[in-house]
């Protein structure tokens, strides 16, 4: 009988890769966070803008940008899950200039755009 040593789990897990950039909040004032909600005609308290601010990221009016992982800001190009072996992925260096102008367009400043890989358990 062969027995395995080493970490087991029966939680599943998904991957993921990203185009996109490293943002804290403090990247972005209160006020341009509700100039960014107010254009997206998400509500908030105006005493306290960003305790909503990052789930406002995932309104679909931003083409495909959207609060990714914990401080990241982005568009995701592939998820997959553990179960599907080997997977394709392909995109086009126009993917990063759109990432990069949405990113500039919701936080009012250049940022430099990377690809970013990583893996979710659920």
């Amino acid at each position: 009988m062969k027995s395995r040593s080493g970490f087991v789990s029966n939680s599943s897990s998904s991957s993921f890769i990203i185009i996109g950039a490293k943002m804290k909040l403090d990247n972005i004032s209160p006020e341009r966070m509700m100039e960014f909600m107010d254009k997206a005609d998400v509500s908030y308290d105006i005493n306290y803008p960003e305790d909503i601010f990052w789930d406002a990221l995932y309104n679909d009016e931003l083409d495909g940008i959207g609060y990714l992982e914990e401080g990241y800001v982005g568009m995701t190009v592939a998820r997959w899950d553990d179960c599907d072996g080997i997977t394709e992925i392909s995109f086009e260096e126009e993917d990063f200039m759109k990432t990069k102008a949405s990113i500039k367009k919701i936080f009012g400043r250049d940022v430099e755009v990377k690809v970013y890989a990583g893996m979710t358990y659920g």
